[in-house]
């Protein structure tokens, strides 16, 4: 149909933006001939022409929605039809039916087709839905008549950025042949329908060259490299160059197609001298605007490089005017780092992305490993400039091309530290380090000031100094050394560089004998900025906690450790150095102190016999084949175990033991003299003791051994050592070749033995002379049922067991009650407070439950007075939900909950509650209507240590909320307290700050008056004089403070309200029963007879056109200035301009974006207009974007509406806002007939 055939056309080089939502289904036989399913949405069809044949067409459509709308193109729109076949003679010679896409910017529906070989003459683009559904108001369709005028084009030198744009007519090409799509969200073949910008740029000399283009601001501009042009040719049908030969879209060799506001760069391209390569700029999906592109030609010296030292800090800038270190060089050579792609920090990933362009000036030093001394080498930078974003690399090897063999890279965002680390750098070494800026760093700065460290060193020159639990050291770090810098592996450090750690450091060590619960707080003395760190082993690597606050700030690793030796760091961050006071607690001891099970010292046995022929409690053989039982010896009177060879014969003799007791440490000890015999160098040296520990007897599959052996070739007072197996797990390295672990026992002299059992954990650890040999977790030993010893390797010099004892802990400490420091901080803070009431303002009532972390029999509740720690009250019934009703406000009070722990122990934690008896932190605000009673209650000038932790209701007990500011719906009305739960993590202590607030209807009240001056159009507002605390609000039209005065001046004009604007005024006022209430009134004023009345018009119109809306004006008299603002209400239409009519002089109209403009008028003359009369037009371009109409309103924001009069007085104004809308077409068929 005619209507149908010529509803839209299209030229080359447009892009425009259609609407299905309000077409037809006009196309819709069930077989387009180049898709084989039916088409049911709504649809519209395009007309465009192709001038010859030679053109090629790239036609692209897209909508940024996930409707599934497809792109077809026919040859005719008036075929003929065919009745036979029920179908039109219509070829359908191109489609794109590809699914809608959830891509990572958003949905998106993107269709493209090509058009080539086809002859001169008329063809028809048809958008279709799939289904009924499928429709969209914003649909772009872009054509293009494909040509490349190489000839006019911009010469491109070495090193020469250029600023340029490409909001240029030429919008002519869309495909482009080296783009290589990956399908999915990344296939956008044909999709580039911005303007084109082309450049020239000739090589000089053989070598490599890259190429890098970066956009201003957020738009997706691409880059192409071409290395020959394309033929052309004159088409007068499109007025420019068309390409003919479309194949030299393969002369297309190179791509940056990375996606917007990312700069894309082509690296490393060989050229001949002379040769010439064309490079385009084109706009992704129809973006155009601003660039600097640039050619990077320069040969890098390697020669020329500063040389970084050891133990050498400075800062230094990639800013070529910067000059922060006076030798240092800047560069702008490499722009991008691929070779680091895979690269790590030393630790852990460096974070470097593939193909991250570093377009922007970089720094290159150099560093010899013969400085290092095979030591560790840590390499830190730090920001020294707001978001500063720069990188560091480091490579092996450097030619004049460039950078190879990258090694390490560390590449962190804005603001961030980077280090890498270099671990036993030898001295035939060399490392090129560079410190680039990233172009694409997400607000973030890429060139400025920094500083870089070098650390070399290993954590082993240090020598740790001991600390013991519960012990509190002053320190200083500004006498010790910087050995290193990074510590790898902590778990906190997962999105941050582990270095940054170029301070002096201090090391201590400390042992851990049970399974404990570790606290390790680290105060600092002045603003600096120490750091805290934790290592389970005497090596940078074996990182197991740290704590890294900010400047000044205290530090402090909670940790739940094992049986070992542990190791603590305190560090400085970019140099820092100073005193701090470092404390370690939770590391007692469990089983200090003990009570004995029992003992054995062989006092009452004979000596000469075999042990087990005197006591049952005593067996052989055991575990081994037949070995005799071993004797009772006695020197000087003293009975004792010989475990030795007799007759040649290894003798092997076990004790039963009675683990009866119920505690939950158990410690089987013995003591052992051992000697020192030089058996030779086969099979080793040995002091040839061996002993077994068993669950229940020797057939147990849990057990433990030892054997104390000596390495070969030892002497009698070196390389002793011990080998430890538990449930044949070697705990100690080396046992299965006899070699065993280092261990200095004492030789020919006598050594205690210590195994301690932890039956609730499964812990068991074994001490020489109170020294940790090795300890496992979850063993599967719940008690010790047998211990056995027999000789090895030494004929004539046997061992002596002088004494057996099975110890378990004693009682614990009495009831002890204690305030943490001297500032009063309690123990814990695991104690919650789920529900408090203030019923009155003589007390407050709170309920109490213990946390997580005291698990153990409840004892009892304890409140005590904070001031005195004198016991106010105490519960032994309610384990949770315990209340106490008797707060006083302006007091302070511990409360504390008792439990017996895992071991029978009473523990004990505690919270400060602190009751403000002038609570200034709770500010209510009326925000409600005349039928919904709202407050909003907010709390002010909180600290930086101060949360909201929740708000309560006394009248129902229920939380309100839990943020800082919350919305409060009260049920029913009447006096109810509003109480705010607010914590102190620093001091662990808890606020309870409340106000009495009167719920009532404001409306209601009669007492808000108010007197008006209608010469200056201001109100004397007026409460009750007995109020308390008054506060003004102005509630609407806006919201404002208006001040705290009773009588309160006020005046609408300076809040942008217009004469005649109904406004909302209320007070805030505290009674005399301290209780706080609101009283609101809505004033409506009169407007004046004679106000200035401007009229915003309604008017309607299609997508894509301009409008003109219509200011009409009564009463417009004497007037010689003016201002006003005209703001939209929505992205439906956008604001192109505003023409002014029948007055004198120029006005000034800024158009500040799409949804505001400002207009300023002032003449020397005044002027009166009619009413009625258009006195102005605002220029409206409807965009549509899924939306029906939007509003057109006059207003003050962001310039005032102010009109004056030839005496330079404000003259009233009443705006009454208009409307723009989207027109709908009507189409209405008939005949037409020749009357007769």
């Amino acid at each position: 149909q005619t209507n149908f055939c010529n509803q839209y056309d299209l030229e080359c080089g447009e892009t425009k933006t259609y609407s299905t939502s309000s077409s037809n289904n006009d196309h819709d036989y069930q077989d387009y001939s180049c898709v084989g399913s039916g088409y049911n949405g709504n649809d519209l069809v395009i007309k465009f022409e192709r001038t010859s044949s030679y053109v090629t067409n790239w036609i692209t459509l897209w909508n940024y929605s996930r409707e599934d709308i497809d792109l077809f193109v026919l040859d005719d729109c008036y075929g003929n039809y065919n009745s036979a076949s029920d179908t039109p003679y219509i070829n359908c010679i191109a489609s794109s039916t590809n699914n809608d896409r959830n891509c990572s910017s958003g949905p998106l529906n993107y269709e493209a087709v090509e058009i080539s070989g086809y002859p001169a003459g008329t063809y028809y683009i048809v958008i279709d839905g799939k289904s009924s559904s499928d429709a969209s108001n914003q649909i772009f369709v872009s054509l293009s008549c494909e040509g490349l005028d190489c000839d006019d084009n911009t010469t491109l030198t070495c090193d020469n950025p250029i600023t340029s744009h490409n909001n240029t007519p030429n919008r002519t090409s869309n495909y482009y042949g080296c783009y290589n799509p990956s399908g999915g969200c990344y296939d956008f073949s044909g999709s580039w329908t911005g303007g084109e910008r082309i450049f020239k740029f000739t090589a000089p000399e053989d070598g490599d060259y890259s190429f890098c283009m970066d956009p201003t601001g957020n738009i997706d501009l691409e880059l192409f490299l071409f290395n020959s042009c394309c033929s052309t040719q004159w088409d007068p049908g499109v007025g420019y160059e068309v390409i003919t030969d479309f194949t030299c879209f393969n002369n297309c060799e190179k791509a940056g197609t990375a996606p917007a506001g990312v700069t894309e760069t082509i690296n490393d391209y060989y050229m001949n001298a002379g040769e010439m390569v064309w490079l385009i700029v084109d706009g992704f999906l129809g973006d155009e605007g601003n660039f600097v592109i640039e050619v990077k030609c320069n040969d890098f010296d390697c020669d020329d490089l500063w040389e970084l030292q050891c133990h050498q800090s400075f800062d230094d800038s990639n800013d070529p005017t910067s000059n922060a270190a006076a030798n240092t060089k800047t560069s702008d050579v490499f722009d991008s780092h691929n070779l680091c792609t895979n690269a790590t920090d030393g630790c852990k990933s460096g974070g470097l992305g593939n193909n991250i362009p570093f377009a922007k000036n970089e720094v290159v030093y150099y560093f010899d490993g013969d400085n290092a001394d095979d030591k560790d080498v840590v390499i830190d930078i730090f920001a020294r400039v707001s978001n500063l974003d720069v990188d560091l690399f480091v490579y092996e090897d450097c030619t004049a091309v460039g950078l190879t063999d990258c090694l390490r890279t560390s590449t962190y965002g804005p603001q961030e530290d980077d280090s890498v680390i270099l671990q036993d750098v030898g001295s035939t070494e060399e490392y090129f380090i560079v410190v680039d800026g990233q172009s694409n760093a997400p607000n973030g700065v890429n060139e400025g000031r920094f500083g870089i460290s070098i650390t070399c060193g290993k954590l082993r020159d240090h020598t740790p100094t001991p600390i013991n639990c519960g012990d509190t050291i002053n320190g200083n770090t500004t006498n010790s050394n910087n050995w290193t810098s990074y510590y790898c592996n902590c778990p906190e450090d997962t999105d941050r560089t582990g270095g940054g750690n170029n301070g002096k450091e201090d090391l201590y060590q400390f042992e851990v004998v049970s399974q404990s619960d570790v606290t390790i707080t680290l105060d600092q003395f002045g603003n600096k900025n120490l750091e805290l760190y934790l290592l389970n082993d005497f090596d940078i690597n074996f990182c197991y906690a740290n704590s890294r606050n900010s400047n000044g700030d205290s530090e402090e690793i909670q940790a739940n450790l094992m049986p070992g030796t542990y190791y603590i760091i305190v560090e400085g961050h970019d140099g820092d150095e100073g005193t701090y006071r470092l404390s370690l607690s939770g590391c007692d001891d469990p089983c200090s102190v003990t009570e004995n099970v029992f003992c054995e010292d062989f006092q009452n046995y004979t000596p000469n016999q075999t042990i087990s022929s005197q006591s049952n409690d005593w067996i052989y053989p055991f575990l081994f084949n037949n070995e005799p039982d071993c004797k009772v010896k006695s020197n000087n009177g003293i009975n004792y175990l010989l475990v030795e060879n007799d007759n040649n014969d290894v003798c092997a003799s076990a004790m039963k033991i009675n683990d009866n007791t119920n505690a939950d440490i158990v410690e089987l000890s013995f003591n052992i003299f051992m000697p020192y015999y030089n058996f030779g160098n086969f099979p080793l040296k040995a002091d040839g003791a061996e002993i077994y520990i068993f669950e229940e007897d020797e057939k147990s599959a849990d057990d433990i051994y030892m054997a104390f052996r000596a390495h070969s070739g030892d002497t009698a007072n070196d390389d002793r050592r011990v080998c430890l197996n538990i449930n044949d797990q070697y705990i100690s390295n080396g046992c299965l070749n006899g070699d065993g672990e280092l261990f200095p026992y004492n030789r020919n002299s006598t050594n205690t033995v210590k195994v301690r059992l932890q039956k609730s954990t499964g812990n068991l650890s074994v001490f020489i002379n109170d020294a940790l040999l090795g300890s496992a977790n979850n063993s599967g030993l719940n008690n010790l049922g047998m211990i056995g010893f027999r000789s090895v390797f030494n004929p004539n010099a046997g061992f002596r067991i002088s004494r057996i004892c099975l110890d378990a802990c004693k009682k614990c400490p009495g009831d002890v009650w204690y305030v943490l420091d001297t500032e009063g901080n309690p123990p814990c803070d695991d104690i919650h407070i789920p529900y408090t009431s203030h019923t009155n303002d003589n007390n407050v009532s709170m309920s109490f439950n213990p946390g997580e972390s005291t698990e153990g029999e409840f004892i009892r509740w304890e409140i005590r007075d904070a001031d005195t720690e004198a016991v106010i009250d105490t519960n032994t019934v309610n384990q949770t939900g315990f209340n106490y009703c008797c707060f006083i406000p302006g007091r302070r009070y511990y409360v504390c909950y008792y439990y017996r722990d895992i071991y029978g122990c009473i523990q004990f934690c505690c919270i400060l509650v602190e009751i403000p008896l002038n609570c200034h932190f709770i500010i209510p605000t009326f925000t409600g209507t005349p039928t919904n009673i709202s407050y909003q209650l907010n709390v002010q000038n909180l600290s930086a240590e101060e949360t909201v932790v929740s708000w309560h209701d006394s009248e129902t007990n229920q939380v309100i909320g839990t943020d800082q500011q919350v919305n409060y719906v009260p049920i029913g009305s009447g006096t109810r307290y509003i109480c705010c739960l607010i914590y102190n993590h620093v001091l662990r202590k808890y606020i309870i700050c409340c106000r009495q607030i009167c719920i009532e209807n404001p409306y209601t009240c009669s007492d808000l008056t108010y007197e008006y001056n209608s010469s200056n159009d201001e109100y004397l507002l007026s409460a009750p004089s007995h109020t308390l605390d008054v506060t003004w609000f102005l509630d609407a039209p806006t919201k404002a403070v208006i001040g705290f005065n009773n009588p309160q001046a006020f005046r609408p004009s300076d809040y942008n309200i217009l004469p005649g604007t109904p406004f909302q005024i209320s007070y805030r006022y505290r009674d005399s029963s301290n209780c706080w209430r609101f009283c609101c009134r809505i004033i409506t004023p009169t407007p004046p007879q004679d106000a200035l009345t401007l009229t915003v018009g309604e008017v309607c119109g299609v997508i894509g056109s301009v409008i003109q809306v219509p200011i009409t004006v009564e009463n417009f008299k004497d007037v010689n200035a003016a201002s006003f603002s005209v703001n939209l209400s929505n992205n439906f239409a956008s604001l192109k301009g505003i023409d002014l009519m029948g007055i004198p002089g120029t006005p000034i109209t800024n158009v500040i974006n799409d949804q505001q403009l400002v207009v300023v008028w002032v003449n020397a003359t005044s002027v009166t207009l009619p009413d009625g009369f258009v006195f102005a037009n605002i220029n409206v371009e409807i965009n549509g974007n899924g939306l029906q109409s939007g509003d057109v309103s006059v207003t003050s924001n962001p310039a005032p509406i102010d009109f004056q009069n030839s005496n330079n007085q404000s003259i009233p104004v009443i705006v009454n806002n208009g409307e723009v809308c989207l027109a709908t077409d009507l189409i209405i068929s008939g005949q037409v007939k020749n009357r007769k």
